[in-house]
């Protein structure tokens, strides 16, 4: 299938690779060196799941047998006593903690719109565990009830 990839969705991908000091999980450089490599390796490789969700829109995770960088997100009962700090990102804001280190990861998510037999929009890609989105208009009720519910329980990383 093929991948499609506006400049815009690739400046915003490129969040998730170092050097950004956004929230969040980045990407080994030294596995995948840009946004566009990810996207040819996810062209040529059948995902380990997809997740269907609304309006034409699927989640591909991938599990590698190696690192493919850090994870930028805990469940809010791992960071018990840290102080929680928030910050706009993507128009939502967000809450996070600082950590010395982000938890190194195997996993990581690529986010499609349009998807049909031929091809597929690319909307993000991210390190670690799939994450639902954040809560907004564009979600079914049950799909933003269970976006409230996660975020309520998780939190982005930010390494100090």
């Amino acid at each position: 299938m093929k991948l499609l990839c506006s400049q815009e969705q690739l400046n915003h991908m490129a969040n998730h690779w170092p050097p950004s000091t956004l929230s969040g999980g980045l990407f080994d450089s030294s596995k995948f060196v840009s946004p566009l490599e990810l996207i040819s390796y996810c062209e040529s490789t059948v995902p380990k799941e997809k997740i269907v969700q609304s309006n034409g829109r699927e989640v591909w995770c991938y599990q590698l047998d190696e690192p493919v960088g850090f994870s930028g997100l805990v469940d809010k009962n791992e960071v018990v006593g840290l102080t929680i700090h928030s910050e706009i990102r993507n128009g939502h804001e967000v809450e996070f903690v600082y950590m010395n280190h982000l938890p190194v990861t195997h996993l990581f998510c690529l986010v499609l719109s349009n998807v049909n037999p031929n091809n597929a929009q690319v909307i993000t890609a991210f390190p670690g565990k799939y994450a639902y989105p954040f809560p907004h208009q564009g979600l079914t009720s049950e799909e933003f009830s269970q976006a409230q519910k996660f975020w309520k329980n998780h939190l982005l990383v930010k390494k100090i």
